[in-house]
Formats: C-alpha cells, structure tokens, sequence
C-alpha cells in the first residue's frame, strides 16, 4: 500500500510492550501511538504480520472534517452552493467518504510504523483481502487491518573493495506523473450535478427489487457497471427510471455488496430484475491547478506553480 501524501507523524510518540517466547520464533510487540494499537507478530525471522486496529475516535474527525468540506462545495439542485445539509451528504457520499479516510490513515500508519521501527521489508506488505472484504461499513465503528510482510534477516557478506557494480538512477516517466498529477486531481476535486449522464459520472437514486420486498437509497457509479449495460445509465436525468438485470450489470461482487449492504447469501435470494428511479447525477470535476490545490498535495507554502509541483 503506498503514501499518497508526505508521511505523516501518528507514531513519533510509541510505548512498547513485548514478549518472548523461549524456543520458537514466535515474537509479539505490541506498539500503541495515542492514536492507534498496532501490533507485530513475528512468526518466523523471514515471515511477520502487522495487525492495525482502528477505533472510531482515530477516524471520525477526519471523516466529520471531509464531510463538512464536501457540504461546503457541493452543488446539488434545490440547494444553494454551501447550503446542502450534512445528512444529504452523508447519506450520498458518507460511506466512501469514511473509506477514503481509513484507506489514507492506514497507508500513512504502516509506512511511518515500518520506518519508525527500521523493519527491513522484501517487497511490499500483502494486505489481507478476505478480511477486508468482511467489513460491514455501514454498522462496524472499530475495524482491523492485518498485513503480511517479509523481512530481511541479519547477515553479513565480506564483497571486498575490488569488487566494481554498476549505479543507476531511476526517473519517473511523463506518462506516469502525468497519470498521478491527474489522479490527485480527481481525488481533490468538487462535486457537480449535470443534467444528463455521462459514463464518468455516478448516480444517486433509488434502487427496488421488481417483484420483491428489497429497497435501498444508493450512488452507483457507471464506470463500475458492466459495459454491456453502460448505455442504459449513460444519457440519463433525474427522474428517470431505469430497469436492468442487478447481478449481471454489476458483476463484482464486493462492489454490489458495499452499494446495497447485504450479504452474499441474501444477494443470492434477490431477484434478477430491478429498477432504479434517479435523483441526481453527480459529476467529479478535477481540482483547478493553483495555490490551494498545491498546499493541499505538498504542504503549505511548499511549491506556487505548476512546473516546480511536478518536479516536487
């Protein structure tokens, strides 16, 4: 998982408790910061795992903060720029919004967590994905995220001083900060509502099971439909209504899942056919390139145009 941002400095302040035991490998700290517990369960001097549990108070203030910033610049029809009230946004944008913000504490966590206790890794931290897919968003308030990690053991090898190797210098292409300049853009930007629908876009709405007892408010986003189906949501307005076969138009089944909060055993017993009435559409426009959107990547102050932002 990498840093999308300057690391920043949850574990400077680290209590250590540690056990041992006597003829096996087996080693369990456990770190605590006065922000998260995070432990390390070292199973073998090549093999550990890194375990971050999150309670509610390490997260939810980022999340009210990133909600209120989302209420301040959202524009949505029938309420004026600034005015839209925070339980509108929650219920359009709470649920990524708080993934957002778990996704970014965690990334800035382990690296700092690896860096402060000079872990030497092989490779990246694997995260566990079975786990992740079992979190219930929207009851869950204390999450936790385990990693597995491999370690480089001690060792010592005499190359003498007449061995000569070759030094490179690697540089990022322009393709690839391009790509990243464009992403933190999107991930910056301001919400809008167009009038009609484009394949970018994401909609608001009512999803209802035809011919069945199941309903739910829900955004579903048309990148993420099937391409097949693209063209039934794209071209759209609020007030439409669309009818589609739900499981195959969205065949991933962790997406699905997170947009109608149910099990895999109840998504099964769902019929096939639905329809979806549309309340809005909502449209992410990038960040504009200037001085607000430089602070918020590099800091303060750090950079004023665009040349020396992408050289940083």
């Amino acid at each position: 998982m990498g840093v999308r941002v300057p690391p920043s400095a949850l574990l400077n302040t680290l209590s250590h408790d540690s056990s041992y035991r006597e003829g096996g490998f087996l080693v369990f700290f456990n770190l605590k910061s006065k922000d998260l517990d995070i432990q390390l369960n070292k199973k073998s001097p090549l093999e550990a795992s890194i375990k971050i549990t999150l309670k509610e108070l390490d997260y939810q203030p980022k999340v009210e903060e990133k909600v209120k910033e989302y209420a301040r610049k959202a524009q949505l029809k029938g309420f004026r720029k600034g005015k839209v009230p925070i339980s509108v946004i929650k219920q359009m944008y709470g649920k990524s919004i708080l993934a957002d913000e778990i996704n970014h504490l965690l990334s800035h966590s382990l690296q700092d967590y690896i860096k402060e206790n000079k872990l030497k890794l092989i490779g990246e931290p694997i995260p566990d994905l079975d786990k992740s897919k079992a979190i219930d968003w929207d009851n869950q308030a204390d999450f936790d995220f385990e990693y597995e990690i491999g370690l480089v053991d001690d060792f010592t090898y005499d190359i003498g001083k007449k061995l000569k190797v070759n030094g490179y210098e690697i540089e990022a292409d322009h393709k690839s900060i391009e790509e990243t300049i464009e992403n933190l853009q999107i991930q910056h930007g301001k919400v809008e509502n167009p009038s009609i629908s484009e394949e970018s876009d994401s909609l608001f709405g009512i999803l209802t099971e035809v011919n069945g007892e199941f309903g739910i408010e829900c955004l579903i986003d048309i990148p993420k439909i099937e391409s097949k189906f693209k063209q039934k949501f794209t071209g759209v307005k609020k007030g439409d209504l669309i009818e589609f076969d739900l499981k195959n138009a969205i065949s991933d089944i962790t997406y699905l899942k997170s947009i109608i909060s149910l099990d895999d055993d109840k998504i099964k017993g769902l019929n096939d056919s639905f329809s979806f009435e549309i309340k809005n559409v909502n449209r992410k426009v990038k960040a504009d390139f200037n001085q607000e959107f430089f602070d918020k990547i590099l800091g303060p102050g750090t950079v004023n145009n665009l040349d020396t932002f992408k050289e940083r």
